[in-house]
Protein backbone atom coordinates (compact mmCIF):
# COMPACT_ATOMS: atom_id res chain seq x y z
CA UNK A 1 0.00 0.00 0.00
CA UNK A 2 0.83 3.02 -1.21
CA UNK A 3 1.44 6.26 1.79
CA UNK A 4 -0.12 9.08 -0.50
CA UNK A 5 -3.41 9.67 -1.40
CA UNK A 6 -5.31 7.62 -4.39
CA UNK A 7 -5.88 9.52 -6.87
CA UNK A 8 -8.44 8.73 -9.78
CA UNK A 9 -7.40 9.12 -13.36
CA UNK A 10 -10.14 10.53 -15.45
CA UNK A 11 -10.42 11.60 -18.63
CA UNK A 12 -6.71 11.63 -18.83
CA UNK A 13 -6.59 13.71 -15.93
CA UNK A 14 -5.89 13.08 -12.00
CA UNK A 15 -8.13 14.40 -9.87
CA UNK A 16 -8.03 15.27 -5.98
CA UNK A 17 -10.87 13.61 -3.88
CA UNK A 18 -9.54 16.01 -0.54
CA UNK A 19 -10.62 19.14 0.29
CA UNK A 20 -12.63 22.39 -0.12
CA UNK A 21 -14.15 23.80 -3.32
CA UNK A 22 -14.06 27.82 -3.68
CA UNK A 23 -17.53 28.05 -3.09
CA UNK A 24 -17.34 26.59 0.14
CA UNK A 25 -14.84 28.79 1.29
CA UNK A 26 -16.83 31.86 -0.15
CA UNK A 27 -19.87 30.27 1.71
CA UNK A 28 -18.27 30.29 4.80
CA UNK A 29 -16.38 33.46 4.72
CA UNK A 30 -19.46 34.80 3.84
CA UNK A 31 -21.31 33.23 7.25
CA UNK A 32 -18.71 34.88 8.96
CA UNK A 33 -18.39 38.31 8.18
CA UNK A 34 -22.49 38.28 8.48
CA UNK A 35 -22.19 37.37 12.03
CA UNK A 36 -18.90 39.85 12.35
CA UNK A 37 -20.98 42.73 11.36
CA UNK A 38 -24.02 41.68 13.70
CA UNK A 39 -21.77 41.48 16.39
CA UNK A 40 -20.05 45.47 15.98
CA UNK A 41 -23.06 47.20 17.55
CA UNK A 42 -22.72 45.17 20.90
CA UNK A 43 -19.11 45.29 20.97
CA UNK A 44 -19.33 49.15 20.66
CA UNK A 45 -21.95 49.41 23.80
CA UNK A 46 -19.34 46.92 25.58
CA UNK A 47 -16.66 49.32 25.00
CA UNK A 48 -18.65 51.96 26.04
CA UNK A 49 -19.89 50.25 29.61
CA UNK A 50 -16.27 49.51 29.90
CA UNK A 51 -15.05 53.31 29.89
CA UNK A 52 -17.89 54.24 32.35
CA UNK A 53 -16.80 51.71 34.23
CA UNK A 54 -13.22 52.26 34.31
CA UNK A 55 -13.57 56.16 35.30
CA UNK A 56 -16.38 54.77 38.44
CA UNK A 57 -13.25 52.77 39.21
CA UNK A 58 -11.01 55.14 39.57
CA UNK A 59 -13.61 57.41 41.56
CA UNK A 60 -13.69 55.09 43.98
CA UNK A 61 -10.25 54.04 44.25
CA UNK A 62 -9.15 57.45 44.97
CA UNK A 63 -12.35 57.91 47.71
CA UNK A 64 -11.07 54.63 49.30
CA UNK A 65 -7.37 55.65 49.03
CA UNK A 66 -8.24 59.56 50.57
CA UNK A 67 -10.53 57.50 53.82
CA UNK A 68 -7.67 55.49 54.36
CA UNK A 69 -5.15 58.56 54.76
CA UNK A 70 -7.44 60.33 56.98
CA UNK A 71 -7.61 57.25 59.32
CA UNK A 72 -3.88 56.34 58.84
CA UNK A 73 -2.75 60.28 59.59
CA UNK A 74 -5.45 61.17 62.31
CA UNK A 75 -6.55 64.29 60.58
CA UNK A 76 -8.79 65.35 57.47
CA UNK A 77 -7.91 63.93 53.91
CA UNK A 78 -9.61 65.21 50.88
CA UNK A 79 -10.20 64.71 47.25
CA UNK A 80 -10.16 67.45 45.07
CA UNK A 81 -12.20 66.91 41.44
CA UNK A 82 -10.11 69.20 39.10
CA UNK A 83 -12.48 69.26 36.31
CA UNK A 84 -10.41 71.81 34.28
CA UNK A 85 -6.95 69.56 34.75
CA UNK A 86 -9.14 66.39 34.50
CA UNK A 87 -7.16 64.85 37.76
CA UNK A 88 -8.41 63.63 40.72
CA UNK A 89 -5.95 64.52 43.81
CA UNK A 90 -5.71 63.55 47.21
CA UNK A 91 -4.64 66.41 50.15
CA UNK A 92 -4.39 66.20 53.63
CA UNK A 93 -2.60 68.56 56.22
CA UNK A 94 1.45 68.15 57.62
CA UNK A 95 1.52 68.81 61.58
CA UNK A 96 1.91 72.43 60.88
CA UNK A 97 -1.52 72.33 59.14
CA UNK A 98 -0.16 72.85 55.86
CA UNK A 99 -1.81 71.08 53.53
CA UNK A 100 0.51 68.62 51.39
CA UNK A 101 -0.88 66.66 48.65
CA UNK A 102 -0.03 62.23 49.03
CA UNK A 103 -0.94 60.81 45.72
CA UNK A 104 0.21 60.70 42.51
CA UNK A 105 -2.04 62.47 39.28
CA UNK A 106 -5.55 59.67 38.73
CA UNK A 107 -6.58 60.80 35.17
CA UNK A 108 -9.87 61.30 34.43
CA UNK A 109 -10.39 59.51 31.17
CA UNK A 110 -10.95 62.07 28.01
CA UNK A 111 -14.39 60.72 26.94
CA UNK A 112 -16.00 60.35 30.27
CA UNK A 113 -17.04 63.70 31.80
CA UNK A 114 -17.87 64.32 35.83
CA UNK A 115 -21.61 66.09 35.10
CA UNK A 116 -22.93 66.72 38.07
CA UNK A 117 -20.56 66.46 42.20
CA UNK A 118 -22.68 68.50 45.19
CA UNK A 119 -18.68 69.81 45.98
CA UNK A 120 -15.98 69.30 43.83
CA UNK A 121 -14.48 68.34 46.78
CA UNK A 122 -14.53 65.17 49.66
CA UNK A 123 -13.93 65.44 52.86
CA UNK A 124 -13.16 62.48 55.25
CA UNK A 125 -12.55 62.91 59.13
CA UNK A 126 -9.85 60.94 61.32
CA UNK A 127 -12.43 58.25 61.46
CA UNK A 128 -13.20 58.15 58.07
CA UNK A 129 -16.63 59.23 57.50
CA UNK A 130 -17.68 62.26 55.28
CA UNK A 131 -17.88 65.48 56.29
CA UNK A 132 -19.80 67.33 56.83
CA UNK A 133 -21.80 64.20 58.03
CA UNK A 134 -24.06 64.42 54.45
CA UNK A 135 -24.66 62.46 51.78
CA UNK A 136 -22.21 63.52 48.18
CA UNK A 137 -23.40 62.74 44.81
CA UNK A 138 -21.17 62.83 41.62
CA UNK A 139 -22.31 61.22 38.28
CA UNK A 140 -19.97 60.49 35.63
CA UNK A 141 -21.06 60.47 31.76
CA UNK A 142 -19.36 59.01 28.62
CA UNK A 143 -19.53 61.97 26.15
CA UNK A 144 -21.80 62.21 23.18
CA UNK A 145 -23.94 59.26 24.69
CA UNK A 146 -26.58 58.56 27.68
CA UNK A 147 -24.21 56.31 29.64
CA UNK A 148 -24.20 57.35 33.14
CA UNK A 149 -23.12 56.15 36.22
CA UNK A 150 -23.78 57.69 40.06
CA UNK A 151 -21.10 57.52 43.13
CA UNK A 152 -22.71 58.27 46.34
CA UNK A 153 -20.72 59.16 49.57
CA UNK A 154 -22.99 58.37 52.22
CA UNK A 155 -22.14 60.60 55.43
CA UNK A 156 -20.89 57.53 57.15
CA UNK A 157 -17.98 57.39 55.01
CA UNK A 158 -19.33 54.24 52.04
CA UNK A 159 -19.61 54.15 48.60
CA UNK A 160 -22.19 52.93 46.37
CA UNK A 161 -22.38 52.84 42.66
CA UNK A 162 -25.27 52.45 39.85
CA UNK A 163 -26.27 53.58 36.76
CA UNK A 164 -28.12 56.51 35.99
Amino acid sequence: MSKYPVQKQCAGRFQKNEGFSHIEILIVLLILSIMFVAAIPQMQQNLRLYRIESATGLLVHSLTETKLTAIKHNRNAWLEINTAERKLEIWTTNQNNNPIRTNLDVMIPPEVALVAASPKQVTFNSLGRNQPNSMVVMKFQLTNTNFCKAITVSAVGNFTTAFC
